[in-house]
């Protein structure tokens, strides 16, 4: 029974993968000429990127690192914190000696 279904589901994500990979597959080629919307659109992305590139910066980068290293390490301490009371707390209910 489970290599009859590994065999159906292996033959159907052939398929699948098949059929996506038609679609782009079967793509024309050549120029494309931009309509007006296509091209007010690339303005607006060239002037978002503008933006978006101006505002990141090393200094902003390192910043973000430091803050998000800093949390971890906190949730990391915290973590182990919580384990070490919930483990005291099963040896002392077990009635075994506390050790901290």
């Amino acid at each position: 029974m489970k290599k009859s279904v590994k065999r159906i589901f292996s033959v159907f994500a052939c398929f699948a993968i098949l059929c996506a990979l038609a679609v782009p597959a079967f793509a024309t080629d050549g120029d494309i000429e931009l309509s007006t919307y296509g091209e007010t659109a690339l303005q607006a992305i060239k002037v978002y990127l503008n933006e978006v590139t101006s505002i990141i910066s090393i200094e902003n980068v390192v910043s973000v690192l430091g803050v998000v290293l800093g949390v971890a390490i906190g949730f990391i301490f915290f973590w182990w914190g919580i384990r070490k009371v919930l483990a005291i707390t099963k040896r002392a209910f077990a009635g075994r000696n506390v050790n901290v």
